[in-house]
């Protein structure tokens, strides 16, 4: 298992679609059924590929396991954090420890960047991600 940056040689589609059922399974019960039904891979694909650099995956030899974002904060009133835009692990290794690793190579990366602070947005309702992180830091 390895942890590295997002690269032309990967298979974005792939990650994509990694991002889709996350997404889907990550989100279900809190935004509607038909919101979640539309969604296609390629709005993630296309994020992946105008930026490959903001992008961290988690590899088990040819295999996605995980992909996270990290940015300069987005939200104007916190210009000196950095910013995790998404954590996504395959639905098939969820409580596996990935997201995790995947969250510490975040903290690392924006750290090296100059960032002393971090935040990340989740949904008042999304326990899972809030669990999550609470002990995180």
């Amino acid at each position: 298992m390895k942890i590295r940056q997002l690269t032309s040689r990967d298979d974005f589609a792939a990650l994509g679609n990694l991002f889709l059922k996350s997404f889907k399974v990550a989100y279900s019960g809190m935004l509607s059924k038909t919101y979640l039904d539309n969604l296609t891979a390629d709005q993630w694909t296309k994020r992946l590929k105008s930026n490959p650099q903001e992008n961290w995956i988690l590899v088990d030899g040819d295999k996605y396991l995980g992909v996270s974002t990290i940015i300069a904060a987005r939200d104007q009133s916190m210009q000196e954090y950095g910013e995790i835009r998404a954590i996504y692990v395959d639905p098939a290794c969820f409580r596996q420890g990935y997201g995790s690793i995947l969250l510490a190579n975040d903290f690392k990366q924006l750290k090296k960047q100059g960032y002393t602070r971090v935040y990340l947005w989740a949904l008042a309702e999304n326990i899972r991600a809030k669990n999550f992180t609470k002990n995180m830091s």
